[in-house]
């Protein structure tokens, strides 16, 4: 008797395990639900897993975000046939995608409930980082594709109060320059400068004025101007050089921040990136 009660106790425990097992959803609580394959879809999020592995079978890459609204959205981007995709120019690469990262997202839902971004000229794959050093107290949100930048830190400077410098390239360019074997100048760039403030009462303008090498004032054209970036007290001006020149200067606790671009003409891509990161700048108390 007590065989049969303990065999008839585990198939219950199976058959309730199996059942509930049936029951519970594949995806994840916040996954997107099913909607009609074809269909458009428009999304934008936070990306929280980025999968390669079947590219090497000419397979998709696969792109997890998650939105504001808390959903989950996987974004499934060619591999074999890429280049024919009517979207392929708007299309950032995922391998230059990380965890962090954000994403805007324009394509298609296909069978496995996913956007795929190809056969429109209306799908896009975009993607933005954030640049946040926590140490300095600034941030800056940067476009990372498609054709977008990379980051490269600065450590080399003449000027004795020179504390840390990042550059931002067009990636292409940069590769460009890296692979050449020829000496060469560097392609124009986007450049974000900290100096140690030796002052506890000068002005953004007053240091333009005192620290002409660093801020370019012999080669200024026009006047410099007073503005404002993210509330503090800044100035901006141009100049010129190799490339003309557009920059903004803000003096802030112990530190003196400089953005920089250089551009070849006023309406070019990265003249307009760099008016795009500025808009973006944020300053919070520096824990160095």
């Amino acid at each position: 008797m007590k065989k049969i009660v303990i065999i008839s106790l585990l198939a219950v425990v199976v058959i309730g395990g199996l059942f509930f097992f049936l029951r519970e959803p594949a995806s994840e609580p916040n996954e997107t639900e099913n909607e009609t394959i074809g269909s458009t879809k428009t999304a934008e999020g936070k990306v929280t897993n980025v999968n390669l592995d079947a590219v090497a079978f000419d397979g998709p890459a696969v792109v997890v975000i998650q939105t504001k609204g808390n959903e989950r959205v996987r974004i499934a981007v060619p591999s074999m046939g890429i280049r024919l995709c009517e979207a392929y120019e708007s299309i950032a690469s995922p391998f230059d995608i990380e965890v962090g990262d954000y994403v805007f997202v324009r394509g298609e839902v296909s069978e496995e409930n996913e956007v795929v971004p190809c056969i429109s000229s209306e799908h896009y794959l975009r993607a933005e980082s954030i640049v946040q050093d926590e140490t300095l107290g600034y941030s800056f949100t940067y476009r990372k594709g498609p054709n977008g930048y990379i980051v490269v830190d600065t450590t080399e400077s003449s000027s004795n109060t020179f504390v840390s410098g990042i550059t931002l390239f067009d990636r292409a360019e940069y590769q460009e320059l890296m692979n050449s074997t020829e000496p060469r100048e560097g392609p124009p760039a986007i450049q974000v400068r900290v100096y140690k403030n030796t002052s506890t009462s000068v002005s953004p303008k007053a240091w333009v004025q005192n620290n002409t090498r660093e801020s370019n004032y012999p080669l200024i054209v026009g006047t410099v101007e007073e503005t404002t970036l993210d509330g503090k007290e800044a100035v901006r001006y141009t100049a010129d050089g190799l490339y003309p020149n557009e920059t903004y200067v803000v003096v802030e606790g112990q530190y003196v921040y400089v953005f920089s671009v250089m551009y070849p003409e006023v309406n070019s891509t990265i003249h307009l990136d760099f008016k795009a990161l500025i808009e973006t700048v944020s300053f919070t108390p520096s824990k160095g």
